[in-house]
Parts: structure tokens; sequence; C-alpha cells
């Protein structure tokens, strides 16, 4: 990671918006950072870290307190930090949370924390990554820089005071640390899933175990002999019950089948006695049957008659109609008659009707003759109405104008009464406003207050509660820590009884030297193991802990109590006499003056409406009197003209009659005359047709009467002819009248019905005959069969064989279950041994991996022991340079007490002494040396090895200041060596010798108003 830009507004001690970037500087810069103490430098490793991860460097502060108290209300808190990481550009942008102005009204809102990052492609293109979330910002961040906060303040920034934290670190921080940096994730994955295999095979095997025993549990059994034995006792009961069952069952067959027979037996001759019955039935339809016979033939016998029947009934219907015929023809023709004789008479008034028809056509002329007059008439008296209507319009318009007049003016005189009174109102507006303005800050204040009161309350409580929790976790420290100190105890006094253990006669005792062992040492209780020491002292350190975090969190809150009165009191001073009103009442005294304040605001609209109505109504005074002017001048020019007309109509009335006097009159008149001829021509018209068309129905009825006389003769012959015969007909076949032929007469379906009846009771009496005749012969000197008895015997037997089947049933399924369990057993056995095999493989692979085995080093931490490795070579030569020889770091191979972590703990040897000591024992000086080597080294390592975490930049926070000059010329030069390498290098020092060697430089100026930042280049 490589920093490019570095935005930083209103944050700390800088005011206003201030710019490092650090594209600025040289390639692989080595630059320091320089100002007088509190000017900001740290905070400029704050910026970065913040921006990064959402917290500062040093963790004292949160976002949220690090706004500038100097700065404009209107600049919002906030850092953006652009950097690059391999190919690609980083920009992330965080906002605190803070108090912020509102954009409209006065008063405060709280801006909720975010934060926005961008990705910048190569093209300069932008993808927006993230767009407020702060946890999933931080989140995308640990993912490409592969550091979470606090890895990245111990191998990219060393806070002030923290550079100890790297070489200070345990194995089992140390080895998180260099998880990430050198990506060995794979190693702990596989660590992690041979555990998990060894885990998931172990348990397997215990859950076959389980079965097994669950299995015998479940068949009453103890073991695999009892097995055995209980199959070795019921087969020979099973094969003697299968044989019981088997005969049971046969006698049970023979007794079923003989049943079966009688029962059949038993059916035949019931049946016999049924073909008896029937044939007694069918001998009594016999009489009714042979009278079906008979009338079967009297039909038959009718049926050759009905055809002429038939006949005889159609020619006496057709000599009705041809003499209904006659009669109608006849009456026709003199109906004809009296009609022409009555258009003879009509033909004679044909003279009169003409005379009147020439009388209306002369009188019709006369009439269009008056037609050019009526014209003109109509013509002067539209115009006489037109102008007359037009004066009449003109009267009422100037009646109106002057209504209209009237009411403007009443209108002005009731704006000029209400104007004096509305712009009273209208003046109290300013007045309301300032007072509104002072309520609102005073209901600001007074919101505050109660809010700090409520706060002073939850911290009260919260003090309480963090007291009494801290008392409680006093008492789990101290019984934590009595704990240990007895299983100390009992751990050393149990040692006694493990020398004891390896006494041997005649041998010296490895502690005094005795050979005589007279009263050796015997455990009374069952001693600790190393693991169960660890866990007590890791419990112990854990409640020290949180008795700690409670007891700092208890000062921090009796603290933030004490800051929180305080500006209780402060608040309660600007209150003055206002600091017992409540929230509601001066809401309440808000509302009521904002209500005078919205009376005014209205007195002024209305003022201001009235005044322009007042304008628009002397406009319209002056607009109406025009106008006046205008209609008086047209009602002068039109009342002459109107004069003028009424006399020409006057003149032209005196030419025409009295029953025409106008022009729709005349139409009228016309109308009525033509219609008249028209009249007269259709009676004419019609008197000649009428005449001429009854001649012709009289003709036509003669000839019509004649052809239906010849009608009437033919039909009345033919009726005669058929009777005749139909008579002799009946005669013939023997039926002595009409009646007794229909009665003889069915119709086809009734005769089918009686013959399918009739052969019916035929084939029934021979069927019959033919099964009664069967059965005789059948039965034949044998008896019925006694069922009941068979039936008994047969229920008897069933109940045995069903006793022995149950008794066969039960050992079966006892022999089955034991089977059943035998095979499971075996199979159970297999699949136990396959997995034992395989837990022998894993289980042992993963003992191994994860560390359970000799001197307990996991894979992971194997391998980074050997890169740990590396990075002491790198760092002792450091070290060695800037200690002039005397320092050289060391990994620690000897396996760590108990069951903790071990293999990457560091050593120091001090070549003047030639020992190996703890890193703890160095000096301050001693220890930023060691400490800044280490992180050299580590950055050095890690750009070595393919796919480590890029750390391409270090900034350091002080401790230059612990060094003598030679050590620190020599700490100078080791990091321009480093810079050369590739590498950009930011400290912050005092020293001055730093400030004469490193030439670029973030200058810091404190002001009273804020900090400024300044680059120096060269």
């Amino acid at each position: 990671m490589r920093p490019i830009c570095l935005t930083m507004s209103a944050f700390g001690p800088f005011t206003d918006t201030q710019t490092i970037q650090f594209s600025d500087f040289s390639q692989n810069a080595l630059f320091l950072i320089n100002g007088p103490t509190g000017a900001g430098k740290t905070t400029i490793l704050d910026g970065i870290c913040f921006s990064l991860y959402g917290r500062t460097t040093g963790n004292e502060r949160e976002g949220s307190q690090m706004r500038c108290d100097m700065a404009d209300e209107a600049i919002l808190t906030q850092v953006t930090f652009e950097f690059s990481l391999g190919e690609y550009q980083y920009r992330i942008r965080r906002v605190p949370e803070q108090a912020r102005k509102k954009s409209r009204g006065d008063g405060y809102t709280q801006q909720k924390p975010e934060a926005q990052l961008f990705r910048i492609n190569s093209d300069g293109n932008e993808t927006l990554l993230v767009e407020t979330k702060v946890s999933e910002a931080t989140t995308y961040i640990e993912d490409i820089l592969g550091l979470d906060v606090d890895q990245f303040r111990q191998v990219m920034v060393l806070p002030q005071g923290k550079f100890r934290d790297l070489l200070m670190a345990d194995s089992k921080s140390r080895e998180k640390i260099f998880g990430q940096l050198f990506q060995t994730q794979i190693y702990r994955r596989i660590e992690d899933k041979l555990k998990q295999q060894s885990s998931e095979v172990r348990q397997q095997v215990q859950a076959q175990r389980n079965k097994r025993e669950g299995i015998l549990q479940s068949a009453s059994l103890s073991s695999d002999d009892e097995l055995s034995a209980s199959l070795s006792e019921f087969n020979p009961l099973l094969e003697n019950a299968g044989q019981v069952k088997s005969d049971e069952h046969a006698q049970l067959l023979q007794l079923t089948q003989r049943l079966q027979q009688d029962k059949l037996l038993k059916q035949q001759f019931t049946d016999l006695e049924n073909q008896k019955q029937i044939q007694q039935s069918l001998e009594q339809n016999k009489s009714e049957i042979e009278a079906k016979v008979s009338q079967i033939y009297q039909a038959k016998l009718a049926a050759e008659v009905m055809p002429l029947y038939v006949s005889k009934q159609q020619r006496s219907i057709e000599s009705e109609h041809s003499k209904i015929g006659v009669e109608q023809a006849q009456k026709a023709l003199e109906d004809s008659k009296q009609i022409h004789a009555k258009a003879s008479t009509d033909l004679s008034k044909l003279e009169h009707l003409e005379l009147e028809q020439r009388s209306f056509e002369q009188h019709l002329v006369v009439l269009n003759e008056l037609a050019p007059i009526l014209t003109e008439k109509n013509q002067v008296s539209v115009s006489l109405v037109g102008a007359e209507k037009e004066l009449e319009s003109i009267e009422q318009q100037l009646t109106e104008s002057e209504h209209r007049l009237q009411n403007l003016q009443s209108t002005k005189q009731q704006i000029q009464q209400q104007l004096p009174e509305l712009r009273m109102q209208a003046d109290k507006r300013h007045e309301s406003q300032a007072q509104i303005f002072q309520l609102q800050q005073l209901n600001e204040k007074l919101i505050n207050l109660a809010h700090k009161q409520t706060e002073t309350a939850k911290l009260n409580e919260q003090l309480l509660q963090a007291k009494e929790g801290g008392q409680s976790l006093k008492t789990i420290y101290e019984s934590k820590v009595e704990y240990h100190t007895k299983l100390r105890l009992d751990w050393h006094q149990s040692q006694a009884s493990v020398l004891a253990q390896q006494l041997q006669l005649n041998q010296p005792c490895s502690v005094c030297g005795s050979i005589e062992h007279p009263n050796p040492a015997v455990a009374t209780i069952m001693p600790p193991t190393e693991q169960d020491l660890e866990q007590a002292q890791l419990a112990e350190s854990a409640a020290l802990t949180a008795l700690n975090e409670a007891r700092s969190s208890y000062k921090y809150l009796k603290q933030s109590l004490s800051n929180l009165d305080a500006e209780v009191q402060s608040v309660k001073l600007e209150l003055g006499e206002y600091v017992n009103r409540t929230v509601a009442e001066n809401q309440q005294q808000i509302e009521s003056t904002q209500s005078q304040l919205e009376q005014a605001s209205k007195a002024i609209q209305q003022v201001n409406q009235l005044q322009n109505d007042y304008q628009k109504i002397e406009q319209q005074e002056t607009q109406l009197n025009t106008e006046r002017q205008s209609i008086r001048k047209r009602f002068d020019e039109l009342t002459p003209n109107t004069v003028t007309l009424r006399s020409q109509l006057a003149e032209i009335e005196k030419r025409l009659s009295n029953d025409v006097t106008d022009l729709n009159s005349l139409n009228a008149k016309q109308q009525e005359l033509r219609n008249k001829v028209e009249f007269c021509a259709k009676q004419i018209s019609q008197i000649r047709e009428v005449h001429n068309r009854s001649s012709q129905t009289v003709a036509a009825n003669e000839a019509s009467l004649m052809s239906a006389s010849k009608q009437e003769k033919r039909a009345t012959d033919n009726r005669d002819s058929t009777i005749e015969s139909f008579n002799e007909s009946l005669i013939r076949v023997g039926f002595t009248d009409e009646n007794a032929l229909l009665s003889a007469n069915l119709e086809k379906p009734v005769l089918q019905s009686l013959e399918a009846e009739i052969q019916q009771y035929q084939q029934q009496c021979s069927i019959n005959q033919s099964k009664l005749d069967e059965l005789k012969a059948l039965l034949a000197e044998r008896h019925v069969p006694n069922i009941e008895a068979l039936e008994q015997q047969q229920l008897l037997q069933q109940q045995l064989y069903q006793k022995a089947e149950q008794t066969w049933q039960e050992l079966q399924t006892q022999v089955t279950q034991l089977q059943q369990v035998k095979q499971q057993l075996i199979e159970l056995d297999k699949t136990t041994k396959t997995l034992e095999d395989e837990y022998a493989v894993i289980g042992t692979l993963s003992d191994v991996a994860n560390g359970q085995t000799g001197n307990r080093i996991s894979l992971n931490r194997f391998v980074l022991s050997v890169l740990l490795d590396d990075v002491l070579l790198d760092a002792s030569r450091r070290l060695h340079l800037m200690s002039k020889g005397r320092y050289r770091l060391l990994r620690k191979e000897d396996k760590a007490k108990g069951n903790k972590a071990s293999g990457l703990e560091l050593e120091v040897e001090d070549a003047y002494t030639s020992k190996v000591r703890d890193v703890a024992t160095l000096s301050g000086g001693e220890s930023f040396m060691a400490a800044l080597s280490l992180a050299l080294a580590l950055s050095e390592v890690v750009q070595a090895y393919a796919g480590g975490i890029k750390l391409d930049t270090l900034f350091i926070d002080e401790g230059f200041g612990s060094l003598d000059p030679d050590s620190l010329e020599l700490a100078i030069r080791t990091l321009i060596d480093l810079q050369s390498a590739g590498r950009m290098i930011g400290v912050i020092s005092h020293v001055t010798e730093m400030k004469e060697q490193i030439q670029q430089r973030i200058d810091i100026q404190k002001t009273s108003i804020g900090s400024l930042v300044k680059l120096r280049l060269s």
C-alpha cells in the first residue's frame, strides 16, 4: 500500500480543509513530519488509520471525538484518503458521528457515520465499491490490505509509545500477524480440515460402537455368545411348531371341501322345489295366454279391411269440402254484384267534382300575386323588430351600468373602512417574530437541559450497575486466584509422589542422594495436569482483565457524570429565571405567539389584497363611464330609424286583405287550396278505378261458381263407390258393423307386444320342464345333508389351526429378529474396522499438524517459524549495525510451559555477556532499535515472498529521542537504505539531527485558529 493523497476537514487541530499530496514527494521518499507539540503530527497518521478502519492509531480517541472545536459549523468533519495497491488505486472517504447545523432553520441534527469506497482503474474510471455502510467499508479494506486495524498499527504504522507491541507479542498474536502478512492461511485450513476429519471419523467410530450396544440392548442381549445360544435354542422349537401347523392345516382343508360339497347338494334340493313352484304358476296363466292368441287372430282380420275404412273416411271429407266450396262461390258472386251497383252510382258524381277542382285552381292564381307584397312587409317587420330589440338592450345596459357603478362606490367605501384596523394588526408582525426567535432559543436550551438531566439519571444508574458488577468481578477474580494458588500448591505437592514412584532399592535419591527410602511420599489426591494449571492461569488473567476493564469503565462513567453535571449547571446559568419552566409551557407560548404571527401575516396579506382591489375598482369605474357614453350615443342614433320603419309597415298593411296578413298565412292558404285540388283529382281517379275493378270481379266470380259445381258432383260419385266396396269387405271377413271392426283393430306395437309375451310364455314352459326333469334324475335316491353339524366341526378345527399358526408365528418372529441382529452386528463390525483403520491415518496426521505431539508445534506455526527465521536474519543484521555489534534477535526454540503456544517467541543475544535473554529486558532505546529493525526486516521479507501483502510504506511516530547520537546515525542510515530499496517511509520526530538529514518534510504550523500543512519537497 502506497499513499497518494490525504484530505482532512475539521479533523483534529485542522479547522478547515488540509490536503497532503504524498505523490508530490520523490519516488520511494523518506520524509519527516515536523512541527511543534500539539500541532497535529500524529493526527496525520490518525487520519490515515481512521479513513481506512474508522479508528485512530493510538485508539485513545473515537472518530466522533476528532472534530475540531474551532472549525466553522458549516464545515463537515471528514477524511478522504487515496492510495495505490497493485494495479489499482482506491479512494475512501469517512465521516464520523457529529452534530451538524441544520440546513434549514436553527438548531443541530446528528450526522450519522458513513463511508464510501471507490476503486480507480488504470483508465481513470471509478467503480463504487461501498456506498455508505461503515462496517462494510472496513471489511472491504481488511480484505484488500490483508490486515485488520491492530495488525496495521503493528507492521505499517508504529504509533507513539506502541513500537514495542510487535516486539513483545506472544506466539499466538505473532502467529496471527505473520499468517496475514505471508498468506499462510492454507496451512491453517489444512490443520482445521485434518482436525475436522479426525473428529468426524472418531465420532463415527464411537457412533458405530454405540449403535452396536443399542442393537444388543434392543434385543435384550448382553453379548454375541448369548445371541448364538438363543438361536440354538429357538431353531428346534420353530421346526416342531411348523410341523404341527402343517398337520392342522391339512385337516382343516378336508373339512372345508366336504362342507362345500354338502352345501352344493342342499342348494340342488332347494332348486328342485323352486322349479315345481314355477311350473304351477305357468299352469295358472294358460287360459289368459289362449285369450291373447284369439285377440291376435281378430286383429289380423281387421288389418285387411282397415285400408278401405280409411279411404271411405277420406272420400266423405272431400264431398263435404266440395259442397262448402259451391256455397262460398255463390256468396262471393252476390257480394261483387252489390259493389258494382254502388260504383255505377258514384260514377254519376264526376261532373260536380270536376267543377270544384277548376274553382280551387282559379283562387290559387289570385293568391300567388300577393307574395311580393308580403315579402316586402316581412323585411320591414324584421328590421323594425331588430331596431326595437337593440333599443331595449341599450336601455337595459344603461340600467345595469348604473347599478354596477353604485356597487363599486359601495365597495370602495368598505375598503376604506377596513384598511386602518388591518394595518394596526400587520404592524405587530416584527414584534411576534422577534419574540418567537427568543422563545425557540429558550426551547433549545430547555430541551438540552432535559436531555442532559435524562443522561445524568442514566449515568447514575449505569454507575450503580458498574459498581455492583465490579464488586461481583472482584469476588470472581479472588476466587480464581485462590483456585489457581491451590492448584499450584497441589501440583508441587504431587511432584514428591512422582519422584517417590521412581525410587529403586539401593539406588540414590535424586533429591537427597540417600540409598535408603524408609518413608517415600504417597499421592493423597489426583495431581493437576499442566493443562489444568494453564487453564487456571488463563481464567485468573481473564478475571483480572475483566476486573480492570470494569474499573476503567466505572472511572470513565464517574468522570462522564462529573462532566455532565458541570454541563447541566452551565445550561441552568444560561436559562436564569426560566430554569423552572417546562418545555411544554414554553412550546405552548411559542404556539400562542406563532398564532399571533400568523394573524399578523394574514392581516398583511389582506391589506395588500384590499389595496389591489381598491385600484382595480377605480379602473373599473373609469372603464364603466366610458362604456356608458358609447351606449348613450348608440341609443340616440337608433331612435329616428325606428320611427321610419313603423311608417313603412303601416302603408304595406293597407294594400293587403284581412284574411292574408303575412307570408305564413298566404302559404297556409295556398297549401289549403292545393290540397283541395289534389283531393278532387284523387276522388275522380278512385271512382273510375273502383267501377272498372268491380266489373272484372263479377265476371271472375261467375266462372268460379261454375267450376265449384262440377267439383262437387265428382266428389259425391267417389264417396258412394268407396262406401259400397267397404260394406262388401266387412261382410266377407265376418264383422257385423264398423264398431266391431274398430274394437278388433290393434296398433302394430300392441300387436307385437302380445306376440312376444306369448312366445316368452312358451319358452318358459319348455325351459322349466327341462330343468325339472334334470334335477329329479340327479337327486333320485339322495337325502338333504346336515350342514349345521359339519360347520361346527369346521369351526373347532379352525381354532386349532389358528393356535398352531400363532405359536409358529411367535417363534418365527423371535428367530427372524435374532438373525437380523446377527447380520446387523456383522455389518457394523465391518464398518467399524474400516473407520478405525481410517482414523489410524487421519488421527495421526491431525495430531502432528495441530501440534499435539513432540514439541507441540503446529504445521502453520512451523511454516511461520521458518519465515520468522528469515525475518530475524534481516532484522539481526540491522540491529547488529545499530547496536554496534552487541545485539542479535533469535527465535526461542524451547517448548513453552503447559499448553501455551510456542515456536514464535523472540529472544535477544547479547554479545557483551554471551547470553541469550528475553526481549523484555531491553531498555527503551534498545527496544526501539529492535522494534524498528524487526519492522523494517518484516517489510523487506514480506515483499520478497510472492503472494505476500504489499508493505510499501512505513510510518514511525517518535522513539528516536531515546537513541544516542551514534545509534541515531545508524538508524537514519538504515532508513535511507530501506528507502533506496523501494519503500516510502514517514517519520515523526523532534530530534534535530533528523531535521538536518531528511530534506523532504511535511511542516505543520500551529496557530491560534488551527494548524496548517505545508509540503517541503527539497
